[in-house]
Parts: structure tokens; sequence; C-alpha cells
């Protein structure tokens, strides 16, 4: 699906059970550094913490988190003007409001809602404005067993149109064992890629002409090799 310009993906984080388990299995997977930035009052979790940062690059492309409960994900968060407002409309369409709006120092305020089917997404309204680097996520796939309620409900809230072929963006197919977002990560030989995968404990799976690589935790991405 083609993002729109007013609304596009600014940030990906995983949410893990185990973060060193993680950072071995993506750094030595695809080459990625990490830094590591601690709060007093930890917006992720209850308390102090740590927010994982990942590099490339030299560049500052997503983070990693602990995992307070539930399954290792990925949740991508799309840029909107006001978090209340898309609250609002994303109710109205059937969605669900997984987690109300919550200030991130330094960062602006972020929001995690589900789609109708339970495919969960965050909505950021950021207090910066700089180009998201490119280069390691290229776009993000949605798995439902709705296409086409998908398509209505993000194109109502985002203004996203849904396509299964689009090369930028984002898009939607049948599949999956729940609705869901995963990213798509960009490698630089597909099979080399899928081996090394699994080499570091993944499951690789083939779903509609797709490459899905399920982390050591459970986490789903795309591997991809970038065009």
């Amino acid at each position: 699906m083609k993002a729109s310009t007013s609304h596009p993906v600014i940030w990906r984080e995983l949410h893990t059970t185990d973060i060193d388990g993680a950072k071995t299995y993506y750094g030595r997977l695809l080459g990625w550094r990490f830094q590591t930035e601690k709060a007093a009052r930890f917006v992720w979790g209850e308390g102090a913490g740590a927010y994982h940062l990942i590099e490339s690059g030299g560049e500052i492309h997503g983070g990693m988190a602990l995992l307070g409960g539930g399954g290792a994900h990925w949740l991508s968060y799309v840029r909107v003007a006001d978090v209340d407002a898309a609250l609002d409309r994303a109710e109205a369409l059937g969605g669900t409001v997984i987690r109300g709006r919550f200030d991130v120092p330094g960062v602006g305020v972020n929001a995690v809602i589900a789609d109708p089917r339970g495919a969960r997404i965050g909505i950021a309204a950021p207090s910066y404005a700089y180009p998201y680097p490119a280069g390691v996520f290229l776009r993000d796939h949605l798995f439902t067993d709705d296409p086409a309620g998908a398509a209505a409900f993000y194109n109502d809230l985002f203004g996203w149109t849904l396509s299964e072929t689009a090369a930028l963006g984002v898009s939607a197919r049948e599949g999956g064992e729940a609705p869901a977002w995963a990213p798509v990560l960009a490698v630089p030989r597909l099979d080399a890629a899928l081996a090394r995968a699994a080499e570091l404990g993944g499951v690789i799976q083939h779903m509609d002409g797709l490459a899905l690589a399920v982390d050591p935790q459970g986490a789903v991405a795309v591997l991809e090799t970038q065009s």
C-alpha cells in the first residue's frame, strides 16, 4: 500500500522478551548496532528502564523495548497532526484504543490502536521534524483476513491506498495466524539472509511470495532484497 505523504510511518520498534537475544539476532543477521537510553520515567513500561536504539550506517532507524507482557512483536508508528482526533476517528471506524495518548519526552505524543481485525499500529504527533532514514525498513506489510475492510479502515484513517503489489509504502494480503503488521527489512541477498536467520534460531516461513523470518522471541519480519 502506498502511504500518504501526510501520514507516513516515522518509527518502528521491537517489543521483545529478550533484549540481549534480540540484539544478538538482529546484529548478526543485519549488522545492526545499538545505543541504550536510560529514562527515570520509562514510557514503555513501569518505572525506570532503558530504550535501545537501532543504529545502521551511522543513523538511528528504530528502537527496542523490553516487553511487559504478551508476545514479541514489531510496532510501527504513523505520523498524525492530532493524536486525540486520530484516536476518536479510529474508534468511530471500528478500531480499538490499546494504549491512550502518552508523552515521550523530547519525542512527542504517541498512542497505540488496533484495527477492526486486531492488527496493532501506533500513531504519533512528533515534536521533531527530520526525514526518516532509508535503507533498513523498506515499508510495512499487513497480514489480515479482511483485506477489503483493512483497505477501507486505513484509507479513512490515514488516506492510505492498499495494494498487494506496491513497491513502497504498505500492503495487505490474506494470511497469517492473526492480523498483524510486520516491517519489511532490507537485506543484500535474500537466500543468504534466510539461511543466516535460521542459523541464529529464527523460523523461516513463506507466504504469498513473501519471505518471513520469525525471530527467536516470536516477532515477525519480512526480509526483502532492496532494489
